[in-house]
């Protein structure tokens, strides 16, 4: 016969429900913030491209770009479009909000490291990757994939050589990205790496 639930009953009802939402929480990802975190994020590009003018010069990427303090580049106002853990896939539709809220006159697209480090095929993520950078009419720059240490660089390779026929195809420009000597854990930007890709990208501005 079923009596009042115990405290000890209770505690571990809610240590259940605990659980499955954290479980639910680590299988979202960062799909699981997505919405809220990348609205945050328009809503300062939006300010900041307001502030400065539109205009100016946008970053999309992942966690490289995100983690940068980005100073003027190409003379205009540098707007960090970065979103860490992002693959090809996961900033087309926030790529696409970004560019109509901030109305940038030049881009930059450093994106891909995720994919090749989660194993995404190489004609998915081409096709997505084309849609992303086909989102901005203009001449792009885009920015190399770094190789990760423990994976084949004969695809980083390959995935570079898809990048540089799409900054070819649309008029842009193709920067290398981050060598491993650039980094400061084989894939983030050291200060002197941040430094040297920012270096290339300015570098970059008069084929665009």
């Amino acid at each position: 016969m079923s009596g009042p639930m115990t405290n000890t009953a209770k505690i571990l009802m809610v240590l259940l429900a605990i659980s499955v939402a954290a479980l639910a929480g680590f299988m979202l990802g960062r799909h699981g913030r997505g919405d809220v975190y990348e609205q945050r994020r328009l809503g300062v590009m939006q300010t900041i491209a307001r502030q400065a003018g539109p205009g100016q010069m946008l970053l999309v990427g992942d966690s490289i770009v995100e983690m940068q303090a980005l100073p003027p580049l190409c003379g205009l106002t540098a707007i960090n479009a970065g979103i860490s853990g992002a693959r090809s896939t996961d900033l087309v539709d926030f790529a696409e909000s970004a560019i109509a809220l901030t109305r940038p006159s030049k881009i930059v697209f450093a994106v891909g490291v995720n994919d090749l480090r989660h194993g995404t095929g190489l004609d998915a993520w081409t096709a997505r990757t084309t849609e992303l950078i086909g989102l901005w009419p203009g001449k792009p720059i885009i920015v190399g994939i770094t190789p990760l240490k423990d994976r084949d660089r004969t695809t980083a390779e390959r995935m570079n050589d898809v990048l540089r026929h799409l900054a070819k195809a649309r008029g842009g420009v193709f920067v290398t990205g981050l060598t491993s000597q650039e980094t400061f854990d084989g894939v983030h930007p050291s200060p002197a790496g941040a430094k040297a890709w920012q270096a290339r990208i300015d570098g970059a501005c008069g084929g665009v």
